[in-house]
C-alpha cells in the first residue's frame, strides 16, 4: 500500500520483493488497488500506510515541486520502494520497491500497474546497479530475524539501515525509512545525524510506526532550518501525528464515499442507556476544583463525532529548555496527551505551548481552568478530586457501578486499582489515580 500510494504522485515506480509468492501477490494487489476503491473493512489497516506520506505534506522538504512546495513526493517524481527484508523506495520521476535475493530478476509475473514495475530479488543489490540518483528511497526493513522472532533495534532489522545508509544516501536525495514503534527516538537520532525529520504515526490511539527521513549534507530540499559550519547537520524536526479511526467520518480521499450499509436493529437491551450515577460528595482537599454543573448532551457515535487529527512538532532541544509550571491544585479541566506525543517525548513543551500546569515531573497529565485550542490529546472536565484513602474508596464504590480508570505514576497499576475498587469498566466517567509534585496521591473523577 505504501508503494502504491507513493506511485500516485510519481511517473515511474519499481517494487522489489524477495519472496516469490509475495512478489506475485504484489503484482496482483497493485492491480486491485489501482482499479478498485479501498474497502471499508480494510480501511483501518491501511490508514497508517496512506498517512505515512500524506503526513509529510505541508513540510518544506522539496524545493523542485512548484505546484505543492511542501510535498515529499512531487508529481512526476521517481519512487523506489523495497519491502520485507530489503526495502528501498524512491520518489520523483519514478518509483521502485524492492526485496533481497542473490540475483535481482524481473518477477515471472512482472507487470506494470500505475507505472509500478515489480521485481523479485535483492533490493540493495538492485540499487547498486542503478545509475543516477533517485529523489526518494523508501525502506521498510523486516523486523523479524531468521527464527521469525520480532526484533526492534535498527541494527537487527534487514536490511541494516546503519550499514547501508552510505549507499542509500549516495543513490537517493532523500531516504525515508519505516522503523519499529518500539525504537528509542533519542538513540535513533544519535545514530543518524543525517536525520532531517522523525514522524511518529498513531492511528486510533495506537502508535503504529516511526518514519525516519534522512538527507545527506548539501541536499536540494528546501528545509525549514539552516546548517551552520559548526553543525553540518541541522537539528531534526520531530512530528507527532494522531489520526482517528479511518472509518470515523474520514472517507478515503482517493475514492468517493461508499453508500452506508443498513444498520442492524438492536434489541431493547442493547439500545437502553445505563442510568448516569451522581458524582460522590466531594471531600475537602486543598487542590480540589469547584464542581462544575452542566448538562451532558447525548453522546454521538464515532462516525458523527469524527475527531480531527492532531499534529505536534518540535525540535529536540526545545524540550529540556521549556519552562514548566507544576500544579498546586486541580483546575476545571484535565488534559491527557496523545500516544504519539508521549512517544515523541514532548512533556515540558505541552505546558509551555498551551499554558497548562503539569501535575508532576513524572506525571504526564496537565490541568487548567480553560481549554486551549488544538491540544494534542484528550480533554476531560473535572467533577471531583479526592485524596487516596479508605474513605474515598468506600465513597466511590457506593456511588459508581462502572468507571473507566487510568493509573499514572501511582503505586497501583490500572488493573490492580480496578480490582481494589471492585468497579467494572464503562460508564461516562473516568477516574485518574496519580501523584502530584508534592508526592501526594489523589483520585480525579472526570467526565467527557
Amino acid at each position: 500500500v505504501d508503494c502504491w500510494f507513493m506511485s500516485q504522485r510519481a511517473s515511474e515506480a519499481h517494487y522489489c520483493e524477495q519472496n516469490p509468492e509475495l512478489c506475485a501477490a504484489a503484482s496482483h494487489n497493485f492491480a486491485v488497488l489501482e482499479n478498485s476503491p479501498v474497502s471499508e473493512d480494510s480501511a483501518q489497516e491501511s490508514a497508517a500506510a496512506r498517512h505515512n506520506f500524506a503526513a509529510l505534506e505541508g513540510l518544506a522538504i522539496c524545493e523542485d515541486c512548484s505546484q505543492e512546495p511542501g510535498c515529499a513526493t512531487p508529481p512526476g517524481s521517481s519512487v523506489a520502494s523495497f519491502d520485507g527484508s530489503h526495502p528501498v523506495g524512491q520518489t520523483a520521476a519514478h518509483s521502485h520497491c524492492g526485496e533481497s535475493d542473490p540475483i535481482l530478476q524481473p518477477c515471472s509475473s512482472a507487470t506494470e500497474y500505475t507505472d509500478i514495475a515489480v521485481h523479485e530479488g535483492d533490493g540493495i543489490e538492485w540499487l547498486r546497479q542503478q545509475d543516477g540518483q533517485f529523489d526518494l528511497i523508501y525502506l521498510d526493513p523486516a523486523r523479524r530475524d531468521n527464527a521469525a522472532r520480532r526484533v526492534y533495534d535498527i541494527s537487527d532489522c534487514e536490511p541494516n539501515l546503519l550499514e547501508g545508509k552510505e549507499l542509500l544516501l549516495s543513490k537517493g536525495r532523500r531516504v525515508l525509512a519505516k522503523i519499529s514503534p518500539m525504537a528509542d527516538i533519542s538513540r535513533t537520532l544519535e545514530q543518524f545525524p543525517e536525520a532531517r525529520e522523525l514522524h511518529v504515526v498513531a492511528v486510533a490511539g495506537e502508535v503504529k510506526e516511526l518514519l525516519l527521513l534522512l538527507e545527506a549534507p548539501g541536499g536540494n530540499a528546501k528545509l525549514p532550518y539552516d546548517a551552520s559550519p559548526a553543525a553540518p547537520y541541522p537539528e531534526p524536526l520531530i512530528v507527532a501525528h494522531d489520526i482517528p479511526h479511518i472509518t470515523a467520518g474520514h472517507p478515503n480521499p482517493q475514492h468517493p464515499q461508499q453508500p452506508q450499509q443498513p444498520q442492524r436493529t438492536e434489541s431493547p437491551q442493547q439500545t437502553q442507556q445505563p442510568q448516569r450515577t451522581q458524582p460522590p460528595r466531594q471531600t475537602q482537599h486543598p487542590r480540589q476544583a469547584q464542581p462544575t454543573l452542566r448538562t451532558q448532551p447525548p453522546r454521538q457515535s464515532a462516525c458523527e463525532e469524527a475527531p480531527a487529527p492532531h499534529h505536534f512538532e518540535f525540535r529536540p532541544s526545545e524540550e529540556p529548555e521549556a519552562e514548566v509550571q507544576y500544579a498546586c491544585r486541580i483546575g476545571k479541566y484535565l488534559f491527557q496527551p496523545s500516544k504519539a506525543v508521549l512517544k515523541a517525548g514532548a512533556f515540558r513543551l505541552l505546558s509551555r505551548r498551551y499554558n497548562l500546569e503539569k501535575l508532576a515531573p513524572s506525571t504526564h497529565l496537565y490541568t487548567a481552568d480553560n481549554t486551549p485550542e488544538g491540544f494534542p490529546g484528550k480533554v476531560f472536565e473535572v467533577e471531583s478530586v479526592m485524596e487516596w484513602s479508605k474513605s474515598s474508596i468506600r465513597q466511590i464504590k457506593q456511588q459508581y457501578e462502572s468507571l473507566e480508570m487510568t493509573a499514572l505514576n501511582f503505586p497501583l497499576a490500572t488493573d490492580a486499582l480496578r480490582q481494589r475498587l471492585g468497579i467494572k469498566a464503562g460508564g461516562t466517567h473516568h477516574l485518574f489515580a496519580t501523584t502530584l509534585a508534592d508526592k501526594s496521591k489523589i483520585l480525579i473523577i472526570t467526565c467527557g
